[in-house]
């Protein structure tokens, strides 16, 4: 046996010995003081992301870097934290230099580099631990002159695929270009690649110097010259979103941003297109609508009249060289934008977007010779007539599916999905068909299939005026029927739907998938006469089946003490000479010894390895004919798979092919019992060693740990959903999707938690409980997933059956009154506020008011004595129209129709320092259906309460509100004035609050620029860590977001001395408890002044925060405490 592979082998010092760099194909040695990698990381006041950043460097499976940070004029503490790095590791160079910018910083630190490979990273990024790694690998066996791998955005509560790499990074390439792949247009930032240093040297890539967007034109001119790329469809890199704003991706509402934007997307296409490529070109126009110009567009409501008029100059620029085959690429919203912004200019085109958005879920079309256009009959008169080319929908009329399961029943394969063309007609009055179609000489055969009905489709499609449940159906392909088999017997088939609503006829190769159940294991099968058919089920492409016989198969498997022995048969004519297990990542071979044996074909032996690095690796087995010719080797499927240990096995890939697992860091569960909808019990099988877990939402870090159950190989856990409120009753969490995360106790090092195949066959597992829904499945990367959903039925889940239900229980129903009282509060996600205060008060004077509260789901703490309705459900219409008296402190109510036996109390939420009503529609530019909106909630209110003559003088304009308004005070604050020490005790003790610390409340509120809909990211501009140091051990900080973060993510930001409270459901008691508020531009300002105790500003945004927002009045020399724009300001206090 002769292992092959690369490998690294670091020398013990850095003195003048050797490393050896070993390869499958040569032996190179170089000096150790080279260091093969050079990671240039420019920084510049990142003193807050600098450590994480170097350290996911430092971290890294490849260890042989030079790391180079150039300081580049930090005005923080960034260059002190260089230099501590620098101290603590040799590998690591510190540039301290003048400002001079990301792309002087960049050159300078290039210059310095003496690796044979060269890579960048951003300061306040994250580089993947394997990135290097994996790119250096692949580099050695393709001769690319650079690798770019995938990228993901990631803020502090969730990460995403980046846009930029969506299509360019689909699939593994190696050896590519952009004539071959063009979708790397696409690919323009640095810090993804790695580069041959020969290639910088060769074609003098610099930065250029004093500009923004510096990467594009370099990156450009990167792929132009390069001879062969690789491409790896793995992240290899985290690009932060910053929660506070303020790098340069997130000012893009500034007119020199966008004007340097311009600049570089303008050099670009002058590199690119000396190309003239057509395919080039296509990709370049539509990575400039899709992306480049997109995100200005959006910026367009906002935007002041220099700023639109530059935007239109550009838009009627490029629209014009853009081909109508492009345009009509490009999806129907953003292409009625840009043709708009070239007709009306772009301020009148933002309209029409909100326009087009606004009617998203009743749209409305008509059908004109066999294409689906926007109807005028709900196009508003105020705006401009559309041209028929911008009213046609071209995505939008395209066959919208999913297949949801694909299994083998004998040589039958059962597909089901569902399928429909949308803004037509009911699915019940469309037809269908599926059929596989020959990819190479296009022979169709059709599939029969019958329809069922399926409500998710309606959840899905958010289309209130038609319903596709009916577009669910089976379709079979029965490989026992002789016509079938005699028309399929050779070749790549892929899966097609037809679809004809009306005079609108679609076909689509069948691409979208819930990757879930079945269609995660279905698995090639032999149907007979050694005829295999392998269902080909990849993310984002055509589902394809593919007929083949094998040529290479496993007669015989054995698996014992890390040695592999396989018998093998062969139908080609050239014999084998060669056999191995590899891997593509990191490149391994494990050489296997071939027999030739005359009467019974081959034997191999080989010893496997143990993984070179760590983590689980599954390798499969290839072997070389003589004439050159490299395959797999097919298992069949009655060759049972053989297990080593718990940690090794021989298994038979989806595809049929032999491979063998080294599961060195999995635990995989055998058992998946669903106790209730809130409780999972989970067993299974483990190595051994001390591992936790921790339940999460899926778009947050795990933060609870507990450790697992484990009995030799074997461990068990229960999955808690739920938890106790602070009135002592179970409750389940939030609705959302929460994931499993498991490491390993002792060293921390992430562990992957599998599930068996026949579990995961059965996906999706469901459960319906009185107070929650769960869903158990997979995620699109194979973890386990569990959603919690409100407990409302699938059918009235969809926005059809809430229209259905509005009609039903509308203005004109007839309703019999209740002596009741519905509350709604912060739009649902809790039941606090001045309505809480109400809710005692009605319970104490004992009313018979049977008190109904409208909740997103059964986590909202309703208290003792309160009713929930959960929203959307039938229940919801049928209280909301039947109760007495209303209740509310902001937002409409969905479903809520104005009848003559109700009375609706508006008590808002805090008093206004920032714009509200009118001013804000006013000052942010809202569209006049958002300004339309808001004008019709004041005129369905009976009463308002005021907190001050103040807002008493606001509410008329504001609100469009001239009815009687209450000048009473919020309810709720009477506690802050009547509650007593032993309560205030009482209450810190309950929040976990020792009682010899002084308690500092943190409450900042939330941010338009991180804004999305009604929820926001918290804002993160203050240092808490350097808070907490400063204050010392005698303090607490209890950190309280807003409502609209709270709603954005369920992430704790706890720390030994930081309590998140920013989902406690009173925010009085964090009031009672405080020593002293810390705050902003929120409302708690007001509120807080009734204790009498300090108060702090911390506003470091102030400037923008007043563009973005607007405010009534000059607050600074008012302030009724000190007023701080930095941390050592703060600090100062």
């Amino acid at each position: 046996m002769r292992r092959n592979y690369l490998r690294w082998t670091p020398s013990p010092s850095r003195g003048s010995q050797q490393r050896r760099v070993e390869t499958s194909t040569r032996l190179i040695e170089q000096p150790s003081a080279l260091p093969l990698v050079s990671v240039v990381v420019p920084v510049h006041n990142v003193e807050r992301y600098l450590l994480d950043a170097v350290r996911s460097v430092q971290r890294q499976t490849y260890q042989d870097l030079q790391i180079i940070l150039v300081d580049d004029g930090s005005t923080d503490s960034s260059g002190d934290i260089c230099d501590e790095i620098a101290a603590a590791d040799e590998r690591v160079m510190v540039i301290h230099q003048p400002n001079g910018g990301l792309s002087h910083a960049r050159n300078v630190g290039m210059s310095a580099a003496t690796g044979e490979f060269v890579a960048f990273a951003d300061s306040d990024d994250l580089v993947h631990p394997t990135a290097y790694e994996r790119m250096l690998s692949t580099l050695v066996v393709s001769g690319s002159e650079f690798a770019t791998g995938n990228v993901r955005r990631f803020n502090s509560t969730r990460n995403w695929q980046a846009w930029n790499q969506h299509d360019s990074h689909r699939r593994r390439r190696l050896r590519t270009n952009l004539a071959e792949h063009p979708e790397l247009v696409y690919d323009t930032v640095a810090w993804n690649k790695l580069f041959r240093r020969t290639f910088i040297d060769r074609i003098d890539l610099t930065f250029p110097v004093g500009r923004l967007y510096e990467d594009m034109a370099p990156m450009s001119r990167a792929y132009v010259l390069a001879e062969s790329v690789d491409v790896l469809p793995q992240p290899v890199y985290s690009w932060r979103e910053r929660d506070e704003g303020g790098s340069i991706t997130q000012r893009r509402n500034e007119l020199p941003n966008m004007q340097a934007k311009l600049e570089a997307i303008a050099e670009m296409h002058q590199i690119l297109q000396a190309d003239r490529d057509t395919s080039l070109n296509d990709h370049l126009f539509l990575k400039l609508f899709h992306g480049d110009l997109w995100v200005f567009a959006r910026e367009v409501g906002d935007a002041d009249e220099a700023y639109c008029d530059l935007f239109t100059e550009v838009v009627r620029t490029y629209w014009e060289r853009t081909s109508e085959r492009v345009r009509n690429k490009i999806h129907d919203g953003h292409r009625l934008f840009f043709s708009s912004t070239v007709a009306f200019g772009a301020a009148t085109a933002a309209d029409i977007y909100a326009w087009f958005l606004a009617s998203g879920t009743e749209r409305l079309t008509d059908v004109r010779s066999g294409e689906l256009v926007l109807s005028s009959a709900n196009y508003p008169s105020r705006l401009p007539p559309l041209s028929r080319p911008s009213r046609t929908l071209i995505s939008g009329s395209q066959v919208k599916h999913k297949l949801t399961a694909m299994r083998w029943r004998g040589n039958v394969l059962e597909i089901e999905g569902w399928a429909y063309v949308p803004y037509t007609v009911d699915a019940g009055q469309q037809t269908l068909e599926i059929s596989a179609l020959n990819v190479a000489d296009g022979t169709r055969v059709e599939l029969p299939h019958s329809r069922r009905t399926d409500h998710s489709v309606d959840v899905l499609a958010k289309d209130a005026m038609r319903t596709y449940a009916d577009s669910a159906f089976t379709a079979v392909l029965d490989l026992d029927d002789p016509h079938v088999a005699d028309a399929m017997s050779s070749g790549r088939w892929v899966l097609v739907a037809t679809v004809v609503a009306g005079e609108v006829k679609r076909s689509t190769e069948l691409v979208e998938q819930d990757r879930n159940g079945t269609l995660r294991t279905v698995a090639a099968h032999e149907v007979g006469a050694g005829l295999v058919v392998d269902p080909l089920v990849e993310p984002r492409q055509p589902v394809t089946l593919v007929l083949r016989r094998p040529k290479v198969r496993a007669t015989r498997v054995q698996l014992s003490h890390r040695r592999l022995t396989v018998d093998l048969s062969s139908t080609l004519k050239s014999p084998l000479v060669a056999a191995w297990l590899d891997h593509p990542h990191p490149v391994e071979r494990s050489e296997a010894t071939l027999t030739h044996r005359i009467t019974r074909g081959y034997r191999l032996r080989v010893d496997v390895p143990p993984p070179t690095t760590r983590g689980n690796l599954v390798r499969s087995l290839k072997v070389r004919t003589a004439s050159g010719r490299v395959l797999p080797v097919d298992l069949p499927e009655h060759l049972a798979t053989t297990q080593d240990d718990v940690t090794m096995s021989v298994l038979r890939t989806r595809r049929g092919m032999v491979a063998v697992s080294d599961e060195r860091s999995s635990a995989t569960i055998e058992e998946l019992d669903i106790v209730s909808a809130t409780r999972v019990r989970l067993s299974g099988t483990t190595p051994g060693q001390r591992l936790q877990l921790a339940v999460h939402r899926a778009e947050n870090q795990p933060t609870a740990w507990k450790d697992l159950e484990v009995d030799g190989a074997h461990f068990s856990t229960v999955v808690d959903l739920g938890f106790t409120d602070w009135y002592g009753r179970r409750r389940p969490l939030p609705a959302g999707r929460y994931s499993l995360t498991l490491r390993d106790a002792d060293t921390k090092e992430p562990w992957t938690l599998r599930t068996a195949l026949p579990i995961v066959e059965t996906y999706p597992i469901q459960r319906d409980d009185f107070d929650a829904h769960l869903t158990v499945k997979a995620t699109t990367t194979g973890r386990l997933s569990l959603i919690l959903d409100a407990p409302v039925p699938e059918p009235d889940r969809s926005v059809y059956s809430r229209r259905q239900s509005r009609i039903a229980f509308g203005e004109d129903a007839q309703v019999e009154p209740e002596e009741a009282v519905f509350f709604y509060v912060d739009l649902g996600s809790n039941a606090c506020d001045s309505a809480l205060a109400i809710h005692r008060e009605l319970l104490r004077r004992d009313t018979h008011l049977t008190l109904y509260w409208g909740v997103d789901d059964h986590s909202v703490q309703v208290p003792p004595g309160g009713v929930p309705i959960v929203k959307h459900s039938t229940q919801w219409y049928e209280k909301l129209a039947a109760a007495r008296f209303l209740v509310n402190n902001y937002g409409g109510i969905d479903g809520y129709a104005p009848r003559d036996h109700q009375r609706y109390l508006q008590t808002w939420h805090g008093t206004p320092y920032k714009y509200v009503g009118r001013s804000q529609v006013e000052h942010q530019r809202m569209s006049a259906e958002e300004a339309a909106v808001r004008r019709a909630e004041g005129a369905h209110w009976h009463a308002m309460i005021s907190p001050s003559p103040y807002f008493t003088d606001l509410v008329p304009r504001e609100f469009s509100y001239d009815g009687p308004v209450l000048e009473t005070g919020y309810p709720r604050n009477d506690a802050l004035v009547d509650t007593t020490l032993d309560e205030r005790l009482r209450l810190r003790d309950q929040l976990g609050i020792p009682q010899d610390k002084k308690v500092l409340l943190y409450a900042p509120t939330f941010r338009d620029l991180n804004r999305e809909g009604w929820t926001a990211s918290l804002f993160t501009g203050l240092d808490l860590s350097a808070l907490t140091r400063h204050l010392g051990d005698d303090w607490v900080v209890l950190l309280r977001g807003h409502s609209f973060n709270a709603r954005h993510d369920l992430s704790d930001r706890s720390t030994a001395r930081v309590i998140d409270v920013t989902h406690h459901h009173d925010i009085n008691h964090l009031y009672l408890s405080a020593d002293a508020l810390l705050t902003d531009y929120s409302s708690a300002m007001f509120d807080f002044c009734l204790t009498g105790r300090p108060i702090l500003y911390f506003v470091p945004d102030f400037a923008q925060y007043v563009r973005a927002r607007g405010v009534y009045f000059d607050l600074e020399p008012i302030a009724p405490g000190p007023w701080c724009s930095t941390q050592p300001q703060l600090f100062a206090a």
